[in-house]
């Protein structure tokens, strides 16, 4: 087991080098509540090979807001909510769905994969997302209504 976290740290390190971008976010996304900095380092050396990657922009979002940092979070997340592109939406669904301990308490969080979820056919698991948000009390919009009833 790697209760340390050791060997997620050294695969991480490896994969933002010479790894598939995808596959570092999947392992970086394993230390992102235990070392947020750690984290936030490796993807700034991940930026700079892809900066685009909505994989690497949505887990920046998530360890922006484990870290305290909800204006730069906020910023990373209005700019994912405007992708229109399927890949780019999957990709967020992908990430997102890892973090399902922090949709309780960062509904932006949970409102961006069910909006990207929506859009790209994961219809049960987004119609979950937005009732979630409307049972939490916050606005759901008229595609999320919809999409609830539909289910």
């Amino acid at each position: 087991m790697d209760r340390e976290g050791l060997v997620s740290s050294k695969l991480g390190e490896f994969l933002v080098d010479k790894g598939a971008v995808e596959d570092a976010v999947e392992v970086l996304g394993l230390s992102a509540q235990r070392a947020p900095e750690w984290v936030l380092e490796q993807l700034q050396k991940l930026l700079k090979r892809d900066r685009t990657s909505a994989a690497v922009l949505t887990l920046l979002a998530v360890v922006l807001l484990i870290d305290k940092r909800g204006g730069e979070a906020a910023a990373t997340l209005k700019h994912l909510s405007a992708r229109q592109d399927v890949k780019s939406r999957q990709d967020i669904v992908s990430v997102l769905s890892n973090f399902d301990d922090l949709m309780g308490t960062h509904h932006e969080l949970r409102r961006l994969r069910a909006a990207a979820g929506y859009k790209t056919g994961s219809g049960t698991d987004s119609a979950d997302d937005w009732l979630e948000l409307l049972l939490a009390g916050e606005k759901v919009k008229d595609d999320g209504l919809l999409e609830i009833f539909d289910r």
